[in-house]
This record gives structure tokens, C-alpha cells and sequence, in this order.
């Protein structure tokens, strides 16, 4: 049985809804959410791809242009192909993290990261030669 919970028990209320803005052609990709962004639903899962509106004052209010929607169809162009494969797409269209979560490590930058730390270690003499030796044949 699903959890049902009140939107107004954290004690801020919720924004006010401003009316969606129309997709901006008729076979566009992305549609509005209530929430302000624009959405796909993929998989049976909605992602989010930049926003219409903002939150100001406590209301939502429509962007200019309807927002960022140029931005956000490319974003969703660029990770349409990993989400309807079911992938976790890699980088954001401005190169950065995925929406909202940390970037993500490759297993070189975090073998590299391993390797300095244990580097300034070696220097400290908080380890041995022969150790960080094992470390680095190990990583390579």
C-alpha cells in the first residue's frame, strides 16, 4: 500500500502553480511539470531536463521563451539514447554532473586519487617504499 503524506507537514507551503506553458511544437520530446521543469517520461520514470518557470516569492512563475527550452532539448538529445537503453547517462550538455548528483568517478581518476594519497603518505614516511611499490603495480 503506498504512503500517502501531507506536502504541507514540513511546515513551508508549496508553491503556487502557474499555468503550464503549450510544448513549443506539436511532436516536441518534452512536455511541462507542474514542478516548473521540463519532463520525460521514459521507462516509466519522468527525468527532468531544465526549467519553464521559477519559484519567486513563493509563487511559480512562467520564464521568458517558456524558460530554457532549447537547453533542455538538447540535454534530453544528448541522454535520450542512454535512458531509453536504460543506462545512467554520463555528463550533463554543460559537462557537468548528471542532474544534480556528483560527478561521476572513472575508475582512472579514482586510482590516480588512491596513488597521490598514498604518495603524500610515502613522504610522510607513514609507509614504506615496498608498500606503496605493491600500491602502484596494483593501480597501473
Amino acid at each position: 500500500m503506498a504512503h500517502i503524506t501531507d506536502p504541507t507537514a514540513s511546515g513551508q507551503p508549496s508553491p503556487l502553480p502557474a499555468p503550464k506553458p503549450p510544448t513549443p511544437y506539436p511532436d516536441s520530446p518534452l512536455t511541462p511539470h507542474a514542478s516548473g521543469k521540463w519532463q520525460k517520461k521514459i521507462g516509466g520514470r519522468i527525468y527532468y531536463f531544465g526549467n519553464w518557470g521559477r519559484v519567486k516569492g513563493g509563487v511559480l512563475t512562467a520564464e521568458p521563451n517558456d524558460g530554457e527550452w532549447a537547453k533542455a532539448l538538447k540535454l534530453y538529445q544528448e541522454q535520450a539514447a542512454a535512458l531509453h537503453a536504460g543506462r545512467r547517462p554520463r555528463r550533463l550538455a554543460t559537462g557537468g554532473p548528471v542532474a544534480g548528483e556528483p560527478d561521476p568517478l572513472t575508475v582512472v581518476e579514482l586510482c590516480n586519487r588512491f596513488l597521490t594519497a598514498k604518495k603524500r603518505k610515502l613522504d610522510a614516511r607513514e609507509i614504506g617504499a615496498r608498500m606503496f611499490a605493491d600500491y602502484k603495480a596494483i593501480t597501473d
